[in-house]
């Protein structure tokens, strides 16, 4: 009997499911939060014993891109004029596009508003301090995976029951 992964990404939990047959196109809702867009993930065959090394081997984060990203990023500061921030937005939505991150809504909602002329004091006092480790996320892939770890969920859920 298979049993099939998904991630749900507001849960950011893997869940196992358990088929009696192959079934390759059911997808299940998650069992938290009954999320019906959960993403098929590619399972291991078997665990080794040291699974937390795996794991961060089996992330879609791609280190590669982000490091591009990062180079784009310098070069754009390097001819950016620092008292208009409407440059610096622009240089963070190429980082985004050339490594394949998205930003937070919080920062996400101060780009905006810096591309429509806001002030920077008046908007960082209104959101907070939002380059801290807590609120900028460059945690976010476009493919629905975050770079923070993963919460797998070892409960074994019956796929029938969560379909339909």
């Amino acid at each position: 009997m298979p049993i099939y992964e998904f991630y749900c990404e507001p849960c950011n939990t893997v869940f196992n499911f358990l088929s009696s047959v192959v079934d390759t196109t059911s997808v299940p809702r998650c069992p938290l939060c009954t999320n019906k867009n959960l993403v098929r993930q590619v399972s291991l065959f078997s665990t080794p014993k040291n699974s937390e090394s795996m794991e961060a081997e089996r992330t879609d984060f791609d280190g590669t891109a982000i490091e591009r990203g990062f180079e784009s990023l310098v070069r754009s500061s390097e001819q950016m004029d620092s008292d208009d921030p409407r440059q610096l937005v622009c240089a963070m939505r190429k980082f985004a596009v050339d490594s394949g991150v998205s930003f937070s809504d919080t920062v996400e909602d101060a780009m905006v508003r810096l591309e429509a002329g806001g002030d920077p004091a008046v908007i960082e006092q209104e959101l907070g301090d939002l380059f801290s480790e807590d609120s900028i996320s460059f945690l976010q892939q476009k493919n629905g995976l975050k770079e923070t770890e993963t919460v797998r969920d070892e409960m074994l859920y019956k796929l029938d029951e969560y379909t339909g």
